[in-house]
């Protein structure tokens, strides 16, 4: 299979070392920066194109998409039209996914958003142990998750890459990612009550309340496509009620 990676940042580069040790593949990359796409070149020894339009000419049987996340939909869809396979980093996104949607329906192609910590050993042992009725019928859980940002990227302003964007922050990424796994051991969310604090720091958070209530009903259609096997009409997840107390 003919796989080209879309976006040679820090994702784009572990998917093609995890592509290299899979093997049985040919690669190549797309990436708009022209100093990191001969820098990858070079380094991964791959044909790398500046443009889709030349990369399509590579003819790629899939696109593995690892772009930030407001890039994801354009590539997702130039995939789906040509029905070509597509992997992508789950997308906090709404805008342009119906349209991926259609583009995919009826064709005979994956369409995968990315959720790792479902296949995680550990998840999928607790899966089985709740399952099983290890601990009863659970009633109530703590989860705990945590990011520095300036640890994403640490070679660069994590002020001037996407997870400053209020599009695209962090804390719309990271929810997402974190209910992917946990609706599914628990069911979905019902209710949230939260509080809202600004622990320290200059620089407004670019994400508010509804942008992490929005990111709840992304992670429920996600949950609901991965159990069905079929896309889930964002519309048609309800708005999570919630009660919010907001810290100062």
């Amino acid at each position: 299979m003919r796989i080209l990676v879309v976006g040679l940042g820090s994702m784009g580069r572990r998917r093609l070392r995890n592509l290299t040790h899979l093997g049985g593949h040919d690669l190549a990359g797309l990436e708009l920066l022209d100093a990191r796409r001969e820098e990858v070149g070079r380094e991964a020894g791959i044909p790398v194109f500046g443009s889709l339009e030349e990369a399509f000419g590579w003819e790629p049987d899939a696109l593995v998409i690892s772009t930030p996340p407001d890039q994801h939909a354009p590539y997702a869809l130039a995939a789906a039209e040509r029905g070509l396979h597509f992997f992508t980093e789950a997308s906090v996104v709404t805008t342009g996914m119906e349209e991926v949607i259609e583009a995919a329906r009826g064709k005979d192609i994956v369409t995968a958003p990315s959720c790792t910590m479902r296949f995680h050993p550990a998840c999928a042992k607790l899966r089985a142990l709740i399952a099983g009725g290890a601990i009863g019928k659970p009633l109530t859980f703590t989860h705990h998750v945590g990011q520095w940002l300036p640890d994403w990227h640490p070679w660069e302003d994590y002020r001037t890459f996407y997870v400053a964007k209020r599009e695209t922050g962090a804390a719309r990424e990271i929810v997402p990612f974190e209910l992917n796994w946990l609706t599914q051991l628990f069911g979905p969310v019902t209710e949230l009550n939260a509080f809202v604090d600004v622990a320290r720091g200059d620089t407004p958070s670019p994400c508010t309340v509804a942008d992490a209530l929005e990111a709840f009903r992304t992670a429920e259609a996600c949950a609901r496509s991965m159990a069905t096997g079929s896309p889930v009409d964002l519309a048609s997840i309800p708005t999570v009620r919630a009660d919010l107390s907001v810290r100062t």
